[in-house]
């Protein structure tokens, strides 16, 4: 399974590398899409999905690492009032405020 979870890895960055070259931003290759945004946008749907199904056998293992230790709760409520934490600061920092 680690090997996979690699073999992932390395897919995902590869295709994000290649994603962020300017030059491929430009241009549509393919008949099939109809902007080069949608090609973008695909493409980094082919880039994400493989890595979240990549990450499902390490987010068991580290998740039952944090059971056995009693600290899966924990890590979670952290976790969730960082995302709102973040969430909030992003919302702010997008509001126009008076001048």
């Amino acid at each position: 399974m680690e090997a996979a979870a690699l073999l992932a890895f390395f897919t995902v960055m590869l295709l994000v590398a290649w994603l962020m070259e300017p030059s491929s931003l430009d241009r549509a290759t393919s008949s099939f899409f109809t902007s080069c945004q949608e090609r973008r946008l695909w493409s980094w749907t082919l880039a994400v999905v493989p890595a979240i199904f990549a990450s499902l056998g390490p987010a068991q293992t580290f998740a039952a690492a944090l059971r056995a230790r009693n600290l899966l709760r924990l890590s979670f409520v952290l976790v969730l009032f960082l995302a709102a934490g973040f969430t909030i600061s992003e919302m702010l920092a997008s509001t126009p405020w008076p001048a």
